[in-house]
């Protein structure tokens, strides 16, 4: 009952040109309901409507299209946030229960978990190799260092040896 009361008192809001209050009373619905779609629905339209696709596609993002200005929202939302699934779970924020929503919605967000653990194992494989990168260049570094010294000191020991030798001879 305080969904629909919820919601339609967000399209009197709009009907009364209201959208700011509107915007405010859907989002508040979809943070009380992460499954109710409607709201969501109702909040990319409203989006749309205003000129910002981004933002729709967000809110579009888990509906089924049906639409091409739908796909075209989703898109421009994508592109925006440089298709990083991290990001998009971001903002998406979804909290409910998945199984309660639509199979489209639910397979989508499954989709985008899969693509942020895969980026995340590569990033973690990617900054261990540069770990080991560093570690190899600095075992290098250490090891022409004890070659140098080792060096330093056969050459010191060689001339302290000729000094030495040359002081028995001539003196």
């Amino acid at each position: 009952m305080y969904l629909q009361n919820q919601l339609q008192q967000a399209e009197a809001e709009i009907k009364k040109g209201q959208k700011f209050k509107a915007v405010n009373r859907l989002k508040n619905v979809i943070n009380s309901f992460p499954d109710e779609m409607g709201a969501r629905a109702m909040l990319a339209q409203l989006y749309y409507e205003a000129g910002f696709y981004d933002a729709a596609g967000l809110y579009w993002i888990l509906a089924e299209p049906t639409e091409d200005y739908i796909k075209e929202c989703v898109t421009v939302y994508k592109t925006s946030v440089n298709y990083s699934p991290i990001q998009i779970l971001k903002d998406i924020k979804y909290r409910g229960d998945k199984l309660r929503l639509p199979a489209y919605a639910l397979q989508t967000l499954d989709q985008l978990e899969q693509e942020k653990y895969k980026k995340n194992q590569s990033s973690k494989k990617y900054k261990q190799r540069l770990a080991e990168e560093a570690a190899s260049k600095r075992y290098d570094w250490i090891g022409g260092a004890v070659f140098l010294l080792i060096a330093l000191v056969f050459i010191f020991g060689f001339v302290n040896g000729i000094i030495s030798l040359w002081n028995i001879i001539f003196n």
